[in-house]
């Protein structure tokens, strides 16, 4: 797979938040980016099971440029593209991110994901924005601000990925959510 490359700027954010996005992650998400005052491209990735679309359109300031693809075949093509993802805390996208090693913010939208959060935040390149399932905390506009104020640090985020992806993956990510 190809990896995350920095372009130290934050201006392009990827949202995915599973199939479904039970929790309406998508719709909080993007009202926290909406007050953001400096232009960003968003591309909001939709599972099968979510809906919403056109509301989800109108949450967005025209300051912002807003993406919507459903169904997305192959979701590290995306992360690939973005300066950062913010995303909830499945194994598979938590796996999909080291692969590519791209830089994350991570929310739970169910019970299982909090502390899938927590684990990988202390081994990759995620910073633990999970404080409550289906809770977009207020701390996420602060993260966000510091991210493009300082873009440095998605570049040490990613770097946070390196060794985790090697060819023994599944054996290491079953480790850390076994030690943990």
């Amino acid at each position: 797979a190809n990896r995350w490359k920095p372009d130290f700027q934050l201006k392009n954010i990827l949202l995915t938040f599973g199939g479904g996005d039970r929790s309406n992650l998508s719709t909080k998400v993007l009202a926290t980016l909406d007050s953001f005052c400096n232009p960003l491209s968003i591309t909001l990735v939709l599972g099968p099971g979510a809906c919403r679309k056109e509301d989800l359109k109108l949450i967005v300031n025209n300051r912002h440029a807003l993406n919507i693809v459903q169904n997305a075949s192959y979701l590290p093509e995306w992360m690939i593209k973005c300066d950062v993802a913010i995303v909830s805390g499945g194994a598979g996208t938590l796996s999909e991110l080291a692969l590519t090693g791209t830089p994350a913010v991570a929310l739970a939208g169910y019970d299982n994901q909090l502390e899938n959060v927590r684990k990988f935040s202390r081994v990759g390149g995620i910073i633990d924005c999970a404080e409550y399932v289906g809770e977009v905390p207020e701390s996420l506009k602060g993260i966000l601000i510091e991210l493009y104020s300082n873009p440095q640090k998605l570049y040490d985020l990613s770097r946070k990925w390196n060794g985790l992806v090697d060819g023994n993956g599944i054996n290491r990510m079953t480790s850390i959510l076994l030690k943990y």
